[in-house]
C-alpha cells in the first residue's frame, strides 16, 4: 500500500507556500520531512489529511484518490503540533474510544501511570506522549506526525523513537521534527522542503547550511533516496 501526494500548490495571497510539492510513503517505512520554520511542513500535512484546502492537490492511496476531507477515508491518522485531545476526559476513556486493548496500554510504563488521570492533569510531556501513543495504535494504515518530539526529554524521545519504529512494521509513517539528528537516524528516507518544493536527501552533506554543519560521521542515516529531486 502506497500513499502519494503530488502537485500540491498552496497560496496565501500572492505568496506561494507550496508549489508542486510531492511526497510518497509506503507501508513499512518512515519518511522524515525537514524544513525551516514557515517552509510549509504543517500546511503539507494538513492538506494530505484533508483539514486544509489546497489551490491544487492530488492525494491517493494505491488506486483510491482521496478528494476533499481525506480523514473521512479511515486511511490516515494525523497528530498535529497542537493539543487535540479533549481535556476533560480521562486518559483511559480516550484509550477505550480509540479501541486500544487494555493489555497494550497497561504494558506501557507511562500510559499505565497516567491512565486514571484527566487530560488536563497531565504535564506537557505526558500529554504529547499520550497523543503519540494513540496515533501509533490507530487503525488507519498511514500516520502523519507533526513535530512529536517538541519539548520532550532525550530519554522520552528515545522511547518514542522505538515506538515509532515498532509501529512502522504495520504502518507507513510521515514525520517532521526540528530534532534533525533524531529524524535522520529514524527515517528510511528524508525529504527537505524548501521554497515550496520537495527534494529527497541522499547524503547528510546536502543539509549543510540548512540544518547540519558538522561531520557526516556524526549522524547515522539509514535511508536511501529513490529520487534525488522531486517537485522542483
Amino acid at each position: 500500500m502506497v500513499l502519494e501526494a503530488d502537485s500540491i500548490i498552496f497560496k496565501v495571497g500572492d505568496r506561494d507556500i507550496l508549489r508542486g510539492a510531492f511526497i510518497k510513503c509506503e507501508l513499512g517505512e518512515v519518511v522524515g520531512v525537514l524544513g525551516r520554520n514557515g517552509s510549509g511542513k504543517s500546511v503539507l500535512f494538513e492538506i494530505i489529511f484533508g483539514t486544509l484546502k489546497a489551490n491544487n492537490s492530488f492525494v491517493r492511496i494505491d488506486e483510491r484518490v482521496l478528494t476533499g476531507k481525506a480523514y473521512r477515508s479511515g486511511l490516515i491518522t494525523f497528530m498535529p503540533q497542537f493539543d487535540y485531545l479533549p481535556r476533560h476526559l480521562k486518559v483511559k476513556t480516550i484509550l477505550w474510544t480509540a479501541a486500544i486493548p487494555r493489555e497494550i496500554y497497561m504494558s506501557d510504563e507511562v500510559i499505565n501511570r497516567i491512565c486514571n488521570h484527566r487530560v488536563n492533569e497531565l504535564s506537557g510531556g505526558e500529554l504529547r506522549y499520550l497523543e503519540l501513543f494513540v496515533a501509533l495504535h490507530s487503525q488507519p494504515p498511514f500516520i502523519i506526525l507533526d513535530e512529536p518530539f517538541t519539548g520532550m526529554s532525550p530519554i522520552v524521545v528515545e522511547k518514542m523513537q522505538k515506538a515509532i519504529r515498532g509501529a512502522s512494521k504495520n504502518h507507513g509513517i510521515i514525520i517532521s521534527d526540528h530534532k534533525y539528528k533524531v529524524l535522520c537516524s529514524l527515517a528510511d528516507r528524508i525529504v527537505y522542503l524548501e521554497e515550496g518544493t520537495t527534494k529527497y536527501i541522499e547524503n547528510i552533506s546536502e543539509l549543510k547550511g540548512k540544518y547540519y554543519m558538522g561531520s557526516e560521521e556524526e549522524i547515522p542515516m539509514p535511508f536511501v533516496s529513490e529520487r534525488s529531486e522531486i517537485g522542483a
